[in-house]
């Protein structure tokens, strides 16, 4: 399913509109377990739909992220994932795995939702910049959402087949592009550097 979904990005008072193309509810094959490193819990302890947030970011990683309305009981429509570039350099794509965590389908991956900022493309580290990518800056920051068809879609999907509310959701990073040729990619932050001459007879922590 694809859709298209507004980022808000703002820093001093001055704010953005970009428009990205984001595709959502995927199945995760395989990912290796991520580094948790907070999590907020939404809800008194005897209250209905309390949520558990959970982020998935190696430390260090720059970014900082904040979620908003977690405990909506429309939460795949209302959710807000801030995120903040606290490194020195431009930012041109991020990549992030929503993780309804406890959804599985038959073949055991799980359910969720794959948001980004930024052109798709730029995923791969060797694609070059245009002029109509818009850098998130240092100390700017987007507002990351689930498209509003995807978040109908699944929905439709949890109520069609009796489905509950997941009661934690996981957010797993999965790519930083500084649009130099360099970033941090995988869920535990492997630094990459394609401007690097490695020797292919030589085994180094690069590629572990």
């Amino acid at each position: 399913m694809t859709s298209r979904s507004s980022l808000s990005v703002s820093a001093s008072g001055i704010v953005a509109t970009i428009v990205s193309v984001c595709v959502a509810v995927f199945l995760v094959p395989g990912m290796r377990e991520p580094t948790i490193v907070g999590s907020q819990l939404v809800g008194s302890a005897g209250q209905q739909g309390q949520r558990e947030f959970r982020t998935g970011l190696p430390k260090h990683v720059p970014l900082k992220i904040k979620a908003k309305n977690v405990n909506n009981e429309k939460w795949t429509e209302d959710l807000e994932i801030e995120v903040a570039n606290k490194s020195e350099k431009p930012i041109y794509f991020l990549s992030f795995s929503l993780i309804m965590q406890g959804f599985k389908a038959s073949d055991g991956r799980e359910f969720g939702f794959w948001l980004h900022y930024g052109r798709a493309k730029l995923i791969d580290f060797s694609e070059s910049l245009q002029s109509s990518d818009v850098p998130l800056m240092p100390n700017e920051s987007c507002v990351l959402r689930i498209p509003d068809a995807d978040a109908e879609g699944w929905e439709s999907f949890r109520k069609k087949n009796g489905k509950p509310h997941p009661s934690k959701i996981g957010l797993v990073f999965q790519s930083l592009n500084f649009g130099d040729g360099t970033g941090f990619s995988d869920a535990q932050g492997t630094f990459i550097d394609i401007r690097r001459q490695v020797d292919v007879n030589e085994k180094t922590s690069f590629w572990q």
